[in-house]
């Protein structure tokens, strides 16, 4: 069966060449109108002589072929490297990325070496019982594992409301995500390399979690009982809201981003698209940021919003299990852009490289060349 990518590839084919039918051209323009990206690639397409054709590989070819020719040649200071990621879109499970930007001083050929190739993260975590037994979720199978917990699908447990209160942990490895749903209904989503603890069942006065590394809460309204996160010295209040936490023990700060409702963290209360960072010495401050761009983990994206080189390696190496080294100055600038996180590391890194980035994989280690 085709994926997805590649039925859009034929759909186009297909647009390019006259040769759609009825029910095709209308699934085609249902993709179009779905996203003003998809619509602008079918668009770049239509303009370029040499992509209509309505074999599959060779469409796929010829795309790779000019991202792997295309170096910009901009001098500003900011530069669009993906003009072809732009109109490259219906190869995004196969390219894994919408568009990238970098800004900084123009670069020069990238020159890479890649010996091996790193697979994505996918569905995986431990749960650990009140009496000390765990529970590997990725290979246990479908349905109840203990008597209030029932593993519904591949990545996904729920808790049933009449649990003890005894205490879980829920802790996903470098390379794993999971989906919990606690006993009150609340939805949490883990990142890699993050852990959730939680009573089983809580209590009739009060809901406290504790959470490290990264996670997303949509919690369950309950004006009875607050909703407590704890993440290092940060402490998040909430009644019912949704939100997304990141206390990785190697970013600079505990990071509390609001999507909808009100939280009060120690940088004050945050009205929807505002963050809290709270610092190692206890001082915090506040700002408006992209939300998309900070819980875009959650929908299976990575999202870049003028983040430097080090923060984007920090999330890649959690995702696909790799170590990151530099040889020499880490290299400036700062990328904004999209990917899927379902891509192999391999095509992360030839975008990457398009902004003049170079770097060589061995193993599971990156090096990162000045």
């Amino acid at each position: 069966m085709p994926t997805h990518s590649e039925r859009i590839i034929r759909l186009i084919s297909g647009y390019l060449a006259g040769s759609l039918d009825e029910a095709e051209r209308a699934e085609l323009e249902r993709w179009m109108a779905a996203s003003e990206l998809n619509r602008r690639a079918v668009e770049d397409f239509q303009s370029d002589d040499a992509l209509r054709a309505a074999d599959l590989s060779a469409i796929r070819d010829r795309i790779w072929e000019r991202l792997d020719a295309h170096i910009p040649e901009a001098r500003t200071r900011t530069f669009p490297v993906w003009r072809w990621v732009a109109a490259a879109a219906v190869v995004a499970a196969i390219v894994g990325v919408f568009m990238l930007r970098k800004t900084g001083p123009a670069p020069a050929a990238p020159v890479a070496k890649i010996t091996t190739d790193v697979a994505p993260g996918g569905n995986a975590a431990i749960l650990t019982l009140a009496g000390g037994r765990r529970i590997t979720l990725d290979s246990a199978a479908n349905g109840r594992l203990t008597q209030h917990v029932v593993k519904v699908s591949d990545g996904a447990i729920v808790y049933d409301a009449a649990a003890d209160t005894q205490t879980n942990t829920l802790t996903t490895p470098v390379r794993g995500q999971y989906h919990l749903t606690l006993s009150d209904g609340t939805k949490v989503w883990l990142n890699a390399s993050s852990s959730i603890t939680f009573p089983a069942a809580f209590r009739h006065d009060r809901r406290t979690v504790a959470v490290t590394g990264e996670v997303y809460f949509d919690v369950a309204p309950d004006a009875t009982r607050p909703f407590t996160v704890r993440a290092g010295d940060e402490t998040v209040r909430v009644l019912g809201t949704a939100f997304n936490v990141n206390a990785y023990a190697d970013e600079a700060s505990v990071n509390t981003t609001l999507v909808d409702g009100r939280v009060q963290t120690a940088g004050g209360t945050l009205k929807p698209g505002e963050q809290s960072r709270t610092y190692a010495d206890g001082h915090t401050d506040r700002r408006r940021v992209n939300v998309g761009a900070v819980t875009a983990w959650r929908y299976g994206n990575f999202q870049f919003d003028s983040d430097d080189l080090p923060t984007v390696m920090r999330q890649l190496a959690r995702w696909y299990g790799v170590t990151v080294t530099y040889t020499g100055a880490v290299p400036g600038g700062t990328y904004s852009g999209e990917v899927g996180r379902n891509t192999h590391l391999s095509n992360v890194l030839k975008i990457l490289e398009l902004s003049g980035l170079r770097c060589k994989v061995e193993g599971n280690t990156v090096t990162v060349l000045p």
